[in-house]
């Protein structure tokens, strides 16, 4: 819950970042994010982890690119674009 309240200060600046983007370069990237992730295996906290190291396998050693990427997964998830949908969202579907 910490690492998602400190995620919460980038989203407007990722939400704007992505307005500037096509469309369909957003979905391909959701898309991405989505299918990766329902491949992985293990607690919640481990496949966010591999699923930003497999975003970004270049760039593992770089701290502050990992964080963007890891930022930007989160954000994702958030969106509930992957991941289970709490009772509350499935009630107001």
């Amino acid at each position: 819950m910490d690492e998602y309240e400190e995620s919460l200060q980038h989203f407007t600046i990722i939400k704007e970042t992505l307005k500037s983007h096509k469309s369909i370069d957003i979905t391909s990237l959701r898309s991405k994010i989505r299918s990766t992730y329902q491949g992985l295996y293990g607690s919640f906290h481990k496949k966010i982890k591999m699923l930003t190291e497999i975003l970004a396998p270049n760039n593992t050693d770089d701290d502050l690119y990992m964080l963007h990427v890891r930022i930007l997964v989160i954000y994702f998830f958030e969106q509930c674009l992957y991941g289970k949908k709490t009772e509350t969202e499935i009630e107001n579907a």
